[in-house]
């Protein structure tokens, strides 16, 4: 049986400022409660315990309405706004953010300006610093974002530093650091670095490709699987793309259905050469756009 909030708070010396021990509902200055209901307003410092059963079953539920400064709780904190320092044992839910958000354990919110630290995010769209397990974000992220195990974010605006097994970036405007990815990885636009040497996984082929439908810039990986490519591929062991133009160097091979440029490998392979010289050893090249573009001027 859920218990409800208590709507009485003892308040010293007075009823919105000094110490306050319960649900009081505006206050400033130090403010203790077990699980809050309703709360319109707290500055100051804010420790939350937990919130009563009823809370616990809709766990997304927003409690208070604003707090500015630090808000403390074990399960918790839950506001619309929350303006300072954020700690949480376990589910830091928020609408807007902005400063130091950290929970061991999942944080969800709406935009997060700031930093913000956990094992699993959740957010609408992250203005700042993320650093987190499992990170998802919906919209966007403007900043620095680390996933480390996976990362999913629809675009992403700075740097995006992945570990072990990356996750779905759909596009990416500024640095992409990759070390160890699925096969699915960046199944948008790349533009500008993205590195990653991947180790084979039984979720991808062999060597784990770092992949995009679109690049423009640089890539560096194991292998590097493109569907349309300018710039510079750098691959470990090979490169593979459909249609591009610029430079292709692989250790063991470079295969593509349509380019214009240079690819440099142990074994060259341009699908739209003439047939003696669509396999090459060490080097081959194509110049002058692609049958496509010579049939339809």
């Amino acid at each position: 049986m859920a218990v409800p909030a208590f709507a009485a708070s003892l308040d010293v010396p007075h009823a919105h400022y000094g110490l306050s021990v319960g649900n009081s509902e505006t206050f400033n200055g130090l403010r203790f409660n077990l699980a809050d209901e309703d709360v319109k307003t707290i500055r100051g410092m804010n420790f939350t315990v937990f919130n009563w059963d009823g809370h616990y079953e809709k766990a997304y539920t927003l409690t208070a309405n604003r707090i500015d400064g630090l808000a403390l709780g074990v399960m918790g904190p839950r506001a619309r706004e929350i303006n300072g320092l954020a700690l949480g044992c376990w589910l830091t839910n928020v609408g807007v953010m902005r400063g130091i958000n950290i929970a061991p354990i999942h944080v969800i919110g709406g935009t997060t300006t700031g930093f913000t630290f956990s094992l699993v995010h959740t957010l609408k769209k992250l203005n700042g610093i993320g650093i987190g397990m499992v990170t998802n974000i919906e919209e966007e992220s403007n900043g620095v974002l680390i996933g480390l195990l996976y990362l999913t974010a629809p675009k992403v605006n700075g740097v995006v530093i992945q570990g072990l097994f990356s996750g779905k970036v759909e596009e990416v405007t500024g640095l992409s650091l990759e070390w160890g990815s699925l096969a699915f990885l960046a199944s948008g636009i790349l533009a500008g670095l993205s590195v990653g040497p991947a180790p084979e996984t039984s979720a991808s082929p062999s060597f784990s490709p770092v992949g995009s439908k679109k690049l423009t810039g640089m890539m560096i990986g194991g292998y590097n699987l493109v569907k349309e490519q300018k710039g510079v591929l750098l691959g470990l062991f090979g490169n593979s793309i459909k249609k591009g133009s610029g430079l292709q160097i692989g250790t063991l091979f470079n295969t593509a259905e349509s380019f214009d440029g240079v690819q440099i490998g142990f074994i060259n392979h341009i699908e739209e050469n003439p047939f003696l010289f669509r396999w090459m050893p060490g080097i081959n090249f194509h110049f002058g756009g692609d049958a496509e573009e010579k049939e339809n001027p």
